[in-house]
């Protein structure tokens, strides 16, 4: 009614942030797309950039990688013209979280590395953190968990001056699948367990979705089937409550192969229908 752009931008995209912590990416979408038109009309190529991120997000969580990155390449395309470093430190970590997905790593640590540069460039804490984290996810994915564990403790210290929780559990989640891959266990445990409480507490139910399920993972490798079975329980239970199908499928698998394991095929057997269904729905050819 008052011809105020900027501020319906503002609104709708909170409308569409709202809509994309309850999962309902549908709806989230629909806000995004409407912001990016309006941003257009109005010329605000900051605002533009940060539609086609928000909108490449979504696609990167419902499984769409090759539009994830279609739109994750034109919000950094337009950030480097604008020369924004905060906006170009988003759009080359997003990018790279794509290139990581996709397991090619060397591209993804590209992205980071130029993601962190920028970020130092522009100042920011927050995004200064979040390079970090992602360049431990690579040398975590290449091997090198030495680096990995050292980058990873860097940025759990940076969250925590920050007082940032959200993250702060990532941090952890993060730190807790090292372990696993170096066969630590026990602390891998301890770093779930803490990154459960915090996402449980914050109601993050994504990342306490993938927790749990990597909490059942590390239980069932100490052969400890009943506290596995619990937490991948509550992993399928959070996961199917979002409709986190991207996960979900794994968590389902992985919970059939428990009741397998543990002389409970009947059960395993009635779980696998649904694991395939999710997985040719989100393309999971590795499920």
């Amino acid at each position: 009614r008052l011809n105020d752009t900027p501020g319906l931008i503002k609104a709708i995209k909170a409308k569409g942030n709202i809509h994309h912590r309850r999962s309902e990416y549908a709806k989230a979408l629909e806000c995004f797309s409407t912001c990016l038109d309006l941003s257009r009309q109005a010329g605000r190529e900051n605002d533009i950039c940060q539609m086609l991120g928000l909108m490449g997000l979504i696609h990167f969580e419902t499984g769409d990688l090759p539009l994830a990155l279609r739109y994750y390449s034109d919000s950094l395309e337009l950030s480097q013209r604008t020369n924004e470093p905060l906006f170009i430190a988003m759009s080359a970590g997003n990018t790279g979280n794509v290139y990581l997905e996709m397991n090619r790593l060397d591209e993804a640590l590209e992205c980071y590395q130029r993601a962190l540069k920028e970020s130092q460039r522009a100042g920011d804490k927050q995004t200064i953190a979040f390079g970090i984290g992602n360049i431990a996810i690579i040398y975590q994915k290449k091997g090198e968990y030495q680096k990995a564990t050292e980058w990873t403790m860097k940025q759990y210290r940076s969250f925590m001056e920050l007082g940032d929780e959200v993250h702060l559990a990532t941090s952890l989640l993060n730190l807790g699948q090292i372990y696993l891959d170096t066969g630590e266990l026990d602390q891998a445990i301890d770093s779930f367990t803490r990154q459960i409480a915090i996402s449980e507490k914050l109601q993050d139910k994504p990342i306490l979705s993938y927790g749990n399920y990597m909490l059942g993972i590390v239980q069932s490798e100490k052969d400890e089937p009943v506290q596995a079975q619990k937490a991948l329980e509550r992993a399928v239970e959070v996961g199917r409550s979002i409709g986190f199908e991207k996960y979900l499928c794994g968590y389902l698998s992985r919970l059939a192969k428990l009741h397998l394991e543990q002389g409970r095929p009947d059960t395993a057997q009635a779980m696998i229908p649904e694991a395939k269904e999710i997985a040719a729905r989100v393309n999971r050819q590795d499920v």
